[in-house]
This record gives structure tokens, C-alpha cells and sequence, in this order.
């Protein structure tokens, strides 16, 4: 019986040896056999842990327990030819789950030797059957990036953790082990209380990060839409001038023969072509004309309009950070104007200027449904899906914080308005810096 254990040992070892290189990605360094020989001495470790004599010793179980760990470390190490901490995590990890499953089929099974047969069987087909299904998936380089995001003190603490309740549901089951289970109690409980807080922290940073990602992400969508725009409008512009001459010369030619109505018409249809590509707006900033024709068309579907007075800096702010700011500002008095029920003629006004070094713009929108805040300037989404919204102040907060700038919100007399100051970077001469 004991040979058939160190066999299944030997066995498990192996198929850890292949977890080993799915979850980290070190190869072996030696071929099968030499491998299965190294497994060999820590695997014959187990005859010496009698089960009865280590129940009533619980130091003694541990301590053959840790020199078990790191017999298994060493070998790893051997096989793949370095020491590293994630062969460590692993050799934790199975272990921890050995003796899980050796607690759970101890209920059922009372011979020492078959029990930790079973468990090293039942443990090496599933390990088996998570090999087969990620090689098969071609999902190893996945699976080592996901692991590789979790921080390494939140790794440990949950195999430490884990080890904590095997021991206490072991010390639990035995009518002996009632006083180690009850010092085990609180520990354990505790340290389930940090991992868990931990783990939702670690969810709630990433799930915020992708939101975010997600959001920026769009927003460089929207600019490059722009700057599609704007080269389109370059292109009308180039061949415009390229026709110019000829225009001139047809010109000449209608007024040289007294054709001074036709000279008319041709003029006036030279004008609607120049003006039919033409930005609605004429800010000063190609890009924010771009910016404002584009949220202007997205308003009208809502029954809003945008009203534009003043002009947009082109130097001492990045034309990437003021589309940031007009677009996430527009985003949300668009979408609050599409709450109008009536049909009400809505205006979104954008008053802008910069004099002194300070770029001052006030962009307001009515209001038909009330705003909650949770704090200075922190507004309370109003959508349903409040995992992918909310974030469009923030943006702007944190755009506007690059330019030592603020922003300040009001909400009198059902209209909302949003007061943005930004100190200019002399040293920006060009937008695109």
C-alpha cells in the first residue's frame, strides 16, 4: 500500500511539473526519466508521516510537513533548473490542496495509506483534465497573464489562508483537536475578513480601470473622428484652391463680355461650394469647430441645439485635453436635454474665452430632472448603467487639474452649469506637444 502511495505521489508530482510550466512558463530542464527519479525523494517522504503518530503531535506533523514543502521546491527547482518564488506558490498550492481533499475523503475512507491514495489520484485528474483543457485552448499565455496580475501578497496571503482553514476543519473533525480549533477560530476567521477585503479592493480598482480604459478609449475614437473631419474639410479646401485659378479665369472672361448676371450666379455657386463643407462653428480651433459641428448634430436628434460664443485657444492647452473637456461636457447637456418630454426648444451654451493667461469657459444646459451630488462637484449618475457612466466629470476634473485649473458646478433655477478656468502653459506654443 505505502509503494502504491509513493507512486501516486510520484504521478501527481509530474502533472504539477506541466502546471508548473502552463503557469509560469519555465520548461523542464530534464528529460521524463530523470524527472520522475527527482520526484522520487520527496514522494518517499510520505512513509514517514504515520497519521496516527502525527495526530497526537501536531509540531511534529509540521514540521515534516514544511520539510515536505520545501523538498518538493527543491526538486522543482532541480528539474527546471532555478528558484523561484512562483515554484514556490505552487508547491504551497498543492499542497494546501492535498490536504483538502485528504480532510474531505477522510469521512468516508479510515485506512490512512488508501486515503492519501485517493486524494493524490482524485487531485492528479483534475490537474490532468486543467492541463488538457488549456493546451488544447492555446490559452497558457492568457492564463500566465492573468496570474501574473494578481499582487504577490494577496497570493500569499490567500494560501495562507487557505492552509489556516485546512488545518482548523482538520482540528474541527477530531474530537481531540477541539482546543487548536478553537485558537484556530479567530485567526482563521480574520484572515478570510483581509483576503476578502483585499480581494474586493483588488476587483473594484480593476473594474473601475477597465471602465475608465474603456471610456478614454471611446473619447480617442471620437478625436480621431475629428480629425477625419478635419482632413476631409483640408482636402474640400485643397481642391477648391486647386479649381481656384479656373474660377478666376471664367470669371474674367463672363465680366470681360459684359455677362455680369451670369457672373453673379457663377459667384454665388462658387459661394454654397465653399460653404458646403463648411464647420457651423468658428471658434478659432479647427478641431473644436470639428468637435462642436459634430455634438451640435448629435443634440439636434434630442430637439437641442448648441449656441457657441467666444473663442478656443490654440496654444498653452493640448487640442487632445480641450476636446476632452468640451466633449465630455457636451456628452452630458445632450444627454440631459434628451430627458425633455415636452418637446421644448433646449439651448446649450457655451460662453468661452481666454484673456491673461487663463482660459475661462461656461457651459450650461436645462435641466428636466433633479441632480444629486455626494460631494463637491461628485455627481450621481442618473443612468442605468452606472458601471459605465459617471465618469464624464471626473474627466473633466482631472483634465482641467493638468492645467492647475478648477471647476465649480451650479444647479440654479433648473439649469445646469459647469465653470471650468484653466491656466494656460506658455510653454505649449503648439497644441500637439
Amino acid at each position: 500500500m505505502q509503494i502504491l502511495c509513493v507512486a501516486a505521489n510520484i504521478i501527481l508530482n509530474y502533472i504539477i511539473t506541466e502546471v508548473i510550466t502552463i503557469t509560469t512558463g519555465h520548461q523542464r530542464k530534464c528529460g521524463k526519466l530523470l524527472t520522475f527519479i527527482i520526484l522520487l525523494v520527496p514522494a518517499l517522504s510520505l512513509p514517514l508521516m504515520d497519521v496516527k503518530t502525527l495526530s497526537a503531535f501536531f509540531i511534529t506533523r509540521l514540521l515534516l510537513v514544511i520539510l515536505s514543502i520545501f523538498g518538493k521546491f527543491i526538486a522543482y527547482s532541480i528539474i527546471f533548473g532555478k528558484f523561484r518564488l512562483n515554484i514556490m506558490y505552487v508547491c504551497l498550492l498543492s499542497l494546501i490542496t492535498s490536504q483538502t481533499y485528504s480532510t474531505i475523503f477522510a469521512q468516508f475512507i479510515k485506512n490512512d495509506s488508501l486515503l492519501s491514495i485517493v486524494a493524490f489520484i482524485f487531485e492528479a485528474a483534475l490537474l490532468l483534465a486543467f492541463v488538457i483543457l488549456i493546451r488544447r485552448r492555446n490559452s497558457a499565455p492568457a492564463v500566465r497573464q492573468e496570474l501574473s496580475s494578481i499582487p504577490k501578497l494577496q497570493y500569499a496571503g490567500i494560501l495562507l489562508l487557505a492552509y489556516l482553514i485546512n488545518i482548523f476543519i482538520w482540528a474541527s473533525l477530531d474530537s481531540r483537536h477541539q482546543t487548536m480549533a478553537r485558537i484556530l477560530m479567530i485567526p482563521t476567521m480574520l484572515g478570510l475578513i483581509a483576503v476578502l477585503i483585499s480581494i474586493m479592493t483588488t476587483t473594484i480598482s480593476a473594474h473601475k480601470q477597465r471602465t475608465i480604459s474603456a471610456l478614454l478609449s471611446e473619447q480617442m475614437d471620437n478625436q480621431v473622428e475629428y480629425y477625419r473631419k478635419i482632413n476631409l474639410l483640408y482636402s474640400d479646401f485643397r481642391a477648391f484652391r486647386h479649381d481656384f485659378k479656373n474660377h478666376l479665369l471664367c470669371l474674367r472672361s463672363l465680366i470681360s463680355e459684359n455677362e455680369n448676371e451670369k457672373a453673379m450666379e457663377y459667384i454665388n455657386d462658387i459661394e454654397e461650394l465653399s460653404i458646403k463643407h463648411k464647420n457651423k462653428f468658428d471658434t478659432g480651433n479647427i478641431i473644436i469647430d470639428s468637435l462642436l459641428t459634430d455634438k451640435d448634430e448629435k443634440a439636434q436628434e434630442t430637439g437641442a441645439r448648441i449656441v457657441f460664443n467666444g473663442y478656443a485657444p490654440t496654444m498653452g492647452i493640448k487640442n487632445s485635453d480641450c476636446a476632452v473637456v468640451f466633449s465630455n461636457a457636451l456628452d452630458n447637456a445632450i444627454e440631459a436635454c434628451s430627458k425633455d418630454t415636452e418637446g421644448r426648444e433646449k439651448v446649450i451654451t457655451i460662453d468661452s474665452d481666454f484673456r491673461q493667461g487663463y482660459f475661462f469657459v461656461r457651459i450650461s444646459n436645462p435641466m428636466f430632472s433633479a441632480v444629486s451630488f455626494k460631494g463637491k462637484n461628485q455627481l450621481v449618475t442618473s443612468k442605468t448603467d452606472k458601471s459605465l457612466h459617471g465618469f464624464g466629470v471626473a474627466n473633466i476634473i482631472n483634465t482641467v487639474q493638468k492645467y492647475d485649473g478648477n471647476v465649480d458646478i451650479s444647479t440654479d433655477n433648473d439649469v445646469f452649469c459647469l465653470d471650468i478656468t484653466i491656466h494656460l502653459r506658455n510653454e505649449l506654443k503648439n497644441p500637439e506637444q
